[in-house]
């Protein structure tokens, strides 16, 4: 494994689309340290998903931040009776496209402290064979897509100004588009059904 500074990688691809799925989320520490990094200080669209639960609990204590919801959308996505915890990170820039997938919520201990597990995925869009790349980088932005969906006051907005703009700038991203999964791996998640049977 490869030691990562998560902030230094945000830092490497200038993106127009920024998409984080989140159980927690620290806007203080997402305004300071993550939204001057230029994976997200350029992007004209950032979106963040997050926990209902957790959500309400930031209101209820207050916001100390001025970007919420103006600078950056931030969306509850109900799960009831669970809770909503996936780790995802997609930087969607003209040239370049980088995911993470991983265990750190969107948080100064997450992203700034803690040793956490994570995969990166970059795909330089300059002409190269990127295929493998593409094909996981398309799943983690399929994967934030359909966790969208569980933020039904949100969903149309959603789709209209954020995942349909990543497509006409992408085509690649779209479900139906062709691309090989030569890695043969798929990102799994149990957002809408238990994860063992898709082990097994």
């Amino acid at each position: 494994m490869t030691p990562l500074d998560l902030l230094d990688t945000f830092e490497g691809t200038p993106a127009k689309i920024a998409l984080v799925a989140t159980y927690e989320f620290d806007p203080l520490f997402f305004e300071r340290r993550v939204l001057r990094k230029r994976g997200f200080s350029g992007a004209d669209r950032i979106l963040i998903l997050m926990d209902a639960g957790r959500y309400q609990e930031l209101l209820k204590d207050g916001l100390p931040v001025s970007g919420f919801n103006r600078r950056y959308l931030v969306a509850p996505v109900d799960r009831h009776p669970y809770v909503f915890h996936p780790k995802l990170y997609l930087l969607i820039g003209e040239r370049r496209v980088t995911g993470i997938v991983g265990s750190n919520n969107c948080t100064n201990a997450g992203i700034a402290f803690n040793f956490e597990l994570c995969s990166t995925f970059a795909a330089d869009l300059s002409g190269k064979d990127n295929g493998p790349t593409l094909f996981m980088l398309r799943e983690i932005f399929q994967a934030i897509r359909s966790f969208a969906g569980d933020a039904p006051d949100f969903k149309a907005t959603l789709q209209k100004e954020f995942f349909a703009r990543a497509e006409e700038q992408h085509p690649w991203l779209a479900d139906g588009a062709d691309l090989k999964n030569q890695l043969a791996v798929e990102l799994l998640h149990s957002h809408h059904e238990p994860l063992w049977p898709h082990v097994k």
